[in-house]
């Protein structure tokens, strides 16, 4: 084989390798996305006909779906990255490290193959997980609006395969002693997310203290928030003026039901 020749297989295997570490990292996107997506902001855009929205909405009733569609295409991907790349590019520096002679060529094969799994490892981690996860977080619901169509077509094709594994998964976690349905939101959550608001700017302060107030108000004496009607000062217009004055100056407050 030429030389041109084997440059342009050895780019052709490049090729190959970086779209494999390129889908690996569409199917981690789409999962953070669409778990990370809240159904809050999904469903406006869905009432508008969005009909991305409306997957996404409809993958997230059904995680287990997603999650097994998502679980499969990686699970592909890593067997034909470390089958594909090991016979390739791992052979074509087994082979260069073995004109050398010596060391190289006595361990050529250990040399290659530890070059090629850290190569590959590294830059899909990096291609394939790590940035296309942190991209997914910051826009979660745009990003899953784009992709759940796809992302549904290929729960559908591979439906019993995911049958399959959801089946499985489900009679694994009945042998464990876990909670079957999601724990509530908590005040302490609901608080959380209002003081994310507020540093995002989509929330006033103002409006935050009354919510967390108002999410307060049911651990407070109802003596604690409310007046006895005997201990109300009020003013009576049908009392003289004087003694309204009277009243007003006497009394320790500003303001008075009449």
């Amino acid at each position: 084989m030429s030389g041109n020749s084997r440059a342009l297989m050895l780019t052709l295997h490049l090729a190959i390798v970086l779209l494999l570490i390129l889908l690996n990292g569409f199917f981690a996107m789409a999962e953070i996305a669409l778990v990370s997506a809240r159904p809050a902001r999904l469903q406006p855009l869905a009432a508008e006909g969005n009909a991305g929205a409306e997957a996404a909405l409809e993958l997230k009733a059904d995680p287990s779906r997603l999650l097994a569609t998502v679980q499969i295409g990686i699970t592909i991907i890593a067997v034909l990255l470390g089958t594909f790349g090991e016979a390739t590019l791992g052979e074509r520096l087994q082979d260069y490290l073995g004109e050398y002679g010596g060391f190289l060529a006595d361990y050529a094969h250990v040399i290659s193959m530890a070059v090629v799994v850290i190569g590959i490892s590294f830059f899909s981690l990096i291609l394939g997980e790590l940035v296309p996860k942190r991209i997914a977080m910051i826009h979660p619901e745009g990003i899953a609006a784009a992709l759940a169509r796809f992302m549904r077509g290929l729960a559908r094709i591979g439906a019993p395969i995911e049958w399959l594994l959801s089946t499985t998964t489900d009679l694994l976690l009945r042998l464990l002693p876990l909670r079957g349905e999601p724990a509530p939101v908590t005040d302490q959550e609901i608080g959380f997310m209002l003081r994310e608001g507020v540093a995002a700017g989509h929330i006033p302060q103002a409006e935050t203290a009354i919510v967390e107030m108002a999410l307060r108000l049911g651990d407070r004496r109802v003596s604690a928030v409310m007046t006895p009607r005997t201990q109300i000062e009020f003013l009576d217009l049908d009392d003289p003026e004087e003694e309204i004055r009277r009243h007003i100056r006497d009394s320790a407050y500003s303001r008075f039901p009449v």
